[in-house]
């Protein structure tokens, strides 16, 4: 499936039109290759920390806040302003 079937939101994002993905994750350690991974702010913990667990793990894709301040990152990043919302949507 191509991650811009996923969400209208995903729609708007050029780079989502080309990725294909076979799964949805949102924690790490349950990543499988081609998953999109939802790295989601929480009250203690910072999702994105994960990244690069998730990437190791054969991550596709993640889905960021826009505010993220991330840089050097090899992994396509999709950044929404509600990632959440996106996670709900797909």
């Amino acid at each position: 499936m191509k991650l811009s079937e996923l969400s209208p939101i995903l729609q708007k994002h050029a780079i989502a039109s080309h990725i294909d993905i076979s799964g949805i994750a949102s924690d790490s350690r349950q990543v499988k290759p081609g998953d999109l991974f939802f790295a989601l702010s929480g009250v203690k913990v910072d999702g994105t920390q994960y990244i690069a667990d998730a990437m190791t793990r054969g991550a596709a894709a993640a889905i960021v806040d826009e505010r993220a301040r991330l840089d050097g990152v090899p992994l396509p990043l999709i950044r929404v302003a509600d990632p959440r919302l996106v996670l709900a949507q797909a």
